[in-house]
């Protein structure tokens, strides 16, 4: 699936499956926006992008374990594996 990063949410529980938990593994400070990396449920690496006012509302550090979520109309599905 491809989901924008500015549509991603920290630190809020997954509805419906449409999310996981991670662990923080890299905040890049960009100015006007926060780009966070997540590890976790298999995902070598799922980029947030936050604005800053977003992201110190709610503060994470590298290694925090943080749940992320989306809506499903914000989720493309790319292709699909075969079993």
């Amino acid at each position: 699936i491809a989901i924008r990063t500015d549509h991603v949410r920290i630190g809020e529980a997954p509805a419906a499956g449409l999310g996981f938990s991670g662990i923080v593994s890299n905040i890049e400070y960009r100015g006007a926006t926060v780009k966070l990396s997540v590890n976790g449920a298999g995902i070598e690496e799922f980029t947030v992008i936050l604005d800053d006012e977003g992201f110190f509302a709610r503060p994470v550090a590298v290694g925090d374990a943080v749940p992320i979520a989306w809506d499903a109309e914000d989720a493309i599905i790319l292709g699909r594996l075969d079993s």
